[in-house]
């Protein structure tokens, strides 16, 4: 098993570590991701953030909006 801690609060970057080990990184072995963020809020595809976010809200408590 391979072990990896970020060691960043980055919510753009943890996420694109976990979906480079998910999606490009071919391993024989499982692999164990740590990693903590900054209040974030993750959208699906199809979500819309003007729709489902109170974005004075986010905009006051410095919260991260990331797209999956």
């Amino acid at each position: 098993m391979i072990y990896v801690n970020t060691g960043s609060t980055d919510p753009y970057f943890n996420f694109a570590v976990e979906e480079y080990f998910m999606t490009e990184k071919k391993l024989d072995e499982l692999v164990l991701l740590f990693w903590q963020t900054q209040p974030t809020v993750m959208l699906g595809r199809y979500q819309n953030a003007y729709q489902e976010l109170n974005l004075e809200a986010v905009k006051r408590d410095n919260v991260r909006i990331v797209r999956r």
